[in-house]
Formats: C-alpha cells, structure tokens, sequence
C-alpha cells in the first residue's frame, strides 16, 4: 500500500517581522500543510541566495515554535534541523519534551551535527570535523531518547555526559516523539541516520539521480547496522519557487535574482503541474515527506501550492 505524501512548510525566518511568520504559519495550516519547521540558525550564510543579510533579524527556531505552538492546533511543528552543538542534549531533551507536551503531542524533532562553522565561531562553540560532530550527533540521540523514556539518565561519552539527570514532564507521544536526522555526507552523516533515525531529510538542491545515490549509501549503511531500511522515513527539505503559468514563474525567477539559471534545475519549480512532476520523481524513489521553503512571494506560494499541487498527492 502506498504511503500518504505529507507537506510541510519552512516559514521565512529572516528579514521579516513575527507577524509574518505568524501569518504565514496559520494560514498554511488553514490551507492543509501538515507540518511546520524551524531552521536552527543565528543568523544567515552569505553562501545562501536569496537571503538578507547576517545583520538581518532571524528569529531563534525554539523560542519562536514555543509561540506557534500556542497559535496552532493541528500541524505538526518542528526543527530542521537542531544543531546538537548549540545545546547540551540532556537540556534539548527537557525543551523538547516541554514544547511536546504544550502543543499537545504534535513535537518532531529534527537533529544536525552543524555545518555553519562561522556561526559556530560568532557564538563560542567548538567546531570539530565531520567525524567529531557525527560521534557529538550519535552520543546526543542517545540521551535524548533515554531522558524521554526513563526516569533519570547517567551516561558517560566522549562528548556529553550527565548525572541522574531528570526529564519531567516526559513527551504526550508515545513510545517518543519521531527524530529526523538531517544527512547528506555520504559516509559519515548518513551512516548517523541509518543507525538513529526515524526519518532521514536532505535538502535540495538534488536531483533525483543524487538522491538515488544517496539513497543506496543509506541502505548499505543500513545493511551494516542491521536495520531494515524500510524502517526509516524519507523526507526532503526543498527551495520552492512556484508561478500560476509559465509567465508568472518566470517573473518570479527574475526577481529572485538568481546568481545562475541552474539555480532552480535542482529544486522544486516552475507552474503547478512542473511542480507536481518533480515531487513525484522523488515519490517514485520512496520520499512521503517535502517541506518547503517558498523564496519569492511567501504567502501567494503558500497558497496557490495547496490549492494546486497538493491536492494533486491527495
């Protein structure tokens, strides 16, 4: 039987108000989004296009989902990803299990190793290699399913350690809320996920081609933990930019100011029905979850994806 395709939304977090994203998240459950997601940064990468500048506000993924929270009754809401280095996992595990039992069960939990290294720097944080920070993301699943789960949690690693450490409330969810693992290195990140995750994310840009590759790294990782790679959901985190015709689409490109046609090659874009067959490129391969990030016109995107590509996958 084939799984149901959900969709979920990454509201603009940078250069605009909390009004806005407030707007934009109600009514994307209004308009049927399964799902809303916070990316986990302090401020933006000149790497990224289109985006404000680091000096632009960017509103903190916790403290703003702890406020949608309390705003929405049906979505489920997020983080996409957290980066373990920003927060002992002991305490991530008391927040998360809080903001749980708040919103009434609806709490997923998307965890990184980090790949921001100014951002690490601007902050204090170590940044160690991709092999530290895997081991960092390993040790921190483990605490946190043991805090959700158990009454008080002693655990001595390289990188983390606690003492009798409490977590109440525990999570609404039972057996826990779902963690998705944010992976794209082949070797190292996708072997994290193949070991611990509910759900794995990647993010485009990505063809389907990419992905299958990615996909078969997955399994074979899967294969060398003794895990059937059936249990874990595919989910992908994708740079959206959507026009009713081939006219409005074109608009919207140019006004992005894209540093390179092939920008969009690799993501979610163009009309509706151009939209509708990328998505299902990635269904074909076995993805049930797309969360989007809508870069030009946010709320008009919101809207005309759910009243003309969404229903297309229901």
């Amino acid at each position: 039987m084939a799984h149901r395709v959900s969709f979920g939304l990454t509201p603009i977090q940078t250069g605009v108000d909390f009004d806005h994203i407030r707007e934009v998240v109600i009514r994307a459950e209004e308009l049927g989004f399964d799902s809303v997601w916070l990316n986990d940064h302090f401020f933006t990468s000149r790497f990224f296009h289109p985006l404000p500048p680091p000096t632009a506000p960017f509103y903190e993924s916790w403290v703003t989902l702890s406020a949608l929270a309390t705003l929405t009754g049906r979505v489920r809401i997020g983080t996409l990803c957290s980066n373990v280095s920003f927060r002992n996992p002991a305490l991530l595990a008391k927040m998360s299990a809080c903001l749980d039992v708040i919103s009434g069960g609806r709490l997923e939990l998307g965890l990184g190793a980090g790949w921001f290294e100014e951002e690490h720097t601007a902050y204090g944080f170590s940044f160690p290699n991709m092999v530290q920070r895997a081991q960092q993301l390993t040790e921190a699943v483990s605490i946190i399913k043991r805090m959700w789960n158990e009454e008080t949690v002693t655990f001595d690693g390289k990188w983390f350690r606690t003492e009798n450490a409490y977590c109440s409330p525990k999570p609404v969810q039972s057996p826990r809320p779902p963690i998705t693992i944010g992976a794209r290195g082949s070797r190292t990140m996708l072997k994290v996920a193949a070991q611990c995750a509910d759900r794995w994310n990647i993010q485009t840009p990505i063809s389907p081609a990419q992905y299958q590759r990615k996909l078969g790294f997955l399994e074979r990782h899967c294969e060398e933990a003794g895990r059937d790679p059936g249990e874990i959901g595919r989910s992908l985190w994708a740079g959206t930019v959507i026009g009713r015709d081939a006219d409005e689409f074109a608009r919207a490109a140019e006004a992005l100011k894209l540093p390179h046609t092939v920008y969009l090659d690799a993501r979610i874009a163009g009309t509706p029905e151009e939209c509708i067959r990328r998505i299902q490129a990635f269904v074909d391969l076995g993805v049930t979850e797309f969360i989007h990030y809508f870069t030009h016109d946010e709320l008009r995107s919101v809207e005309l994806f759910a009243t003309r590509v969404i229903p297309a996958f229901r």
